[in-house]
């Protein structure tokens, strides 16, 4: 690996939200905070670049390793993969009935009323026939009895002879027909690269752990020139972003991925910048354009040659104004 700026820590800010900062939690999901701490290493990210082909690495888009400062073994990457989630529903089980799930085609008859059941056997049509999902109960067996046992009252069956059995209907046997729906989840976290596992395991593939970097649309070039604006993908071109809604919780804002350009929210710049030639080498975001509550640039905040003041500094600068003032009444 080639560390692009040195040692340098840098903190990822949000465009839109300049106040919440990529924060590396600890159970894994990357989420954006608040940070109180400027010394606090979970803001902290370092930039690597994996080896290129042979020592010229110039044709390549810049495709990084986002190492977190505080876990050394650890990038923060958007975890791709297919989900897919099933539900049943019973229905009666009839000839050509399809129970791979598409069942569009399918009428129930299981709610069939008697008369509708008449109607249908007597439309010519149907020839007879049952609806669909429908049989015959079995008949009751009948004994043949020889002419000599026919008149002896020992011998006949427990049934009227001369009267054909009744013939009921009743539905058959239930089965059950299933939906299955598939859809991508796009999972942005920070998880260690030394092997699964605790390190046992084998190590995840390089392409999964990349992290590319975009330039924005140009009009956010040409509106803020100097705010070294950055866009962040993964390989399947699902770009990082910041929801509006959400829940904010103990480890942030929870951030999310997405397949185009997410708006303000999507759009990042680091602190302190990265060198210029470093930037000059971002190619420019092409595809399709945010187009539904894509929010706006805020104001550009930087921390780089002060640090803000932490609580105690400000605690103490309180208790000695409220010091000077009581003295004064004194």
């Amino acid at each position: 690996m080639t560390n692009l700026v040195g040692d340098q820590k840098f903190r990822i800010r949000n465009a839109r939200w300049p106040e919440f900062l990529l924060y590396a939690s600890t159970h894994g999901p990357l989420t954006a905070k608040r940070m109180r701490s400027f010394e606090y290493k979970q803001f902290q990210w370092t930039l690597k670049e994996p080896p290129g082909l042979g020592d010229n690495t110039s044709f390549r888009a810049p495709s990084w390793l986002v190492f977190s400062h505080n876990w050394p073994d650890a990038v923060m990457f958007i975890s791709q993969r297919v989900t897919c989630s099933s539900s049943y529903s019973e229905v009666p089980a009839g000839p050509g009935l399809d129970l791979g799930g598409n069942n569009s085609n399918f009428t129930n008859t299981s709610n069939m009323s008697t008369e509708q059941i008449e109607d249908h056997l007597l439309d010519p049509e149907n020839n007879l026939t049952l609806p669909q999902g429908w049989e015959w109960e079995a008949e009751p067996e009948v004994l043949e009895l020889s002419a000599d046992k026919v008149d002896d009252p020992q011998h006949r069956p427990n049934v009227e002879l001369e009267t054909p059995p009744e013939r009921r209907l009743s539905g058959r046997r239930r089965t059950y027909g299933g939906h299955t729906n598939c859809k991508m989840t796009r999972s942005p976290i920070t998880r260690y690269v030394q092997g699964t596992t605790w390190g046992l395991g084998t190590d995840p593939p390089m392409h999964w752990l990349l992290t590319k970097f975009e330039k924005p649309p140009l009009v956010f070039q040409e509106e803020y020139p100097d705010a070294q604006l950055v866009m962040m993908k993964n390989s399947q071109n699902s770009y990082l972003y910041m929801g509006q809604y959400g829940v904010y919780g103990f480890a942030g804002w929870g951030t999310r991925g997405t397949a185009e350009d997410p708006g303000a929210g999507g759009y990042w710049f680091l602190d302190p910048p990265m060198p210029d030639e470093l930037y000059a080498r971002l190619p420019t975001y092409t595809g399709r354009t945010c187009w539904l509550n894509c929010g706006t640039v805020a104001q550009i905040v930087r921390y780089v040659d002060y640090a803000p003041p932490s609580q105690l500094s400000v605690l103490v600068g309180l208790l000695a104004a409220f010091t000077t003032l009581a003295r004064s009444f004194a």
